[in-house]
Formats: C-alpha cells, structure tokens, sequence
C-alpha cells in the first residue's frame, strides 16, 4: 500500500534513497487519499500483532514459567 500511496500522489517509487523507479500510475487524488487511509490502517494492524506478540513472550517466560522463549532463541540443549 505504501508504493501505491507514492504512486498515485504521482512521484516516482523512491529505493533507500539511492535511485527512483518510475511508474506506470497517473497522478489521482481521489486514490491517493484511499491507499493513505489503507497504509495508516494496515501499520496500525502490524503495530498491535507485534506488541501482542511481545506480551505473549514476555507472559511464556515470566508467568507461565516455560521454556518457549529459549525454544525459540538458543534452541533446546
């Protein structure tokens, strides 16, 4: 969403900053404004996934004691 939202705000897609790839969308404002909203939407989304994943570790070796979070880190010895 985030390269259509440049796209269609009609620049080029910006790479790292070390070049930009031209493309093929026109300039449309009406899209623009509909690919941002979608963009804010999804990183809030993926915002809250990667906090519930941090309490679920943080509740495995914590509180419920288990050895998941080394499971998943160093691995089982």
């Amino acid at each position: 969403s985030g390269g259509v939202t440049v796209a269609t705000g009609g620049r080029a897609l910006p790479f790292f900053g070390l070049f930009s790839i031209p493309l093929p969308i026109e300039e449309d404002h009406d899209n623009h404004e509909f690919w941002e909203e979608i963009h804010e939407f999804a990183w809030k989304i993926v915002a809250v996934l990667i906090v519930v994943h941090v309490l679920g570790a943080i509740y495995n070796h914590f509180i419920a004691k288990n050895d998941v979070v080394r499971r998943m880190t160093v691995g089982l010895k």
